[in-house]
């Protein structure tokens, strides 16, 4: 009875690992940003924003979630997937504002990420 009780507990779905994963690659981003603001990935010219990595993730683990079905693998495809969440949910208030870091959008966004919804 113990045993099954504890396992029903302290068992997390996949949903959990991913929203675990999006807050540590939101905070993540977000603190490496506000920490190294000069640090930029420039290639031929263009700027590489950590949106476009997130993207990847989240393509890539889809994709592998999709086409293959294992419990190990759902749950670090489930972190891979929050974490390019994370990623992208970070530059959401850039893209929206077009590249102005100075929008208060941009710091609506990330109170709602971190806060929730309702709290605006």
């Amino acid at each position: 009875m113990v045993q099954k009780v504890r396992q029903t507990i302290f068992r997390h779905g996949l949903a959990f690992y991913g929203t675990l994963a999006f807050l540590a690659g939101f905070l993540g981003a977000r603190l490496f940003a506000t920490l190294n603001p000069k640090v930029v990935v420039v290639q031929n010219g263009i700027h590489f924003h950590h949106f476009w990595y997130g993207l990847i993730m989240v393509i890539a683990a889809g994709w592998i979630g999709i086409a293959l079905s294992n419990v190990w693998l759902g749950r670090n495809l489930a972190i891979v997937f929050g974490l390019g969440a994370g990623l992208i949910g970070d530059e959401v208030g850039l893209l929206l504002t077009f590249g102005d870091y100075t929008s208060n959008l941009i710091h609506h966004s990330c109170n709602t990420a971190v806060e929730g919804p309702e709290s605006h």
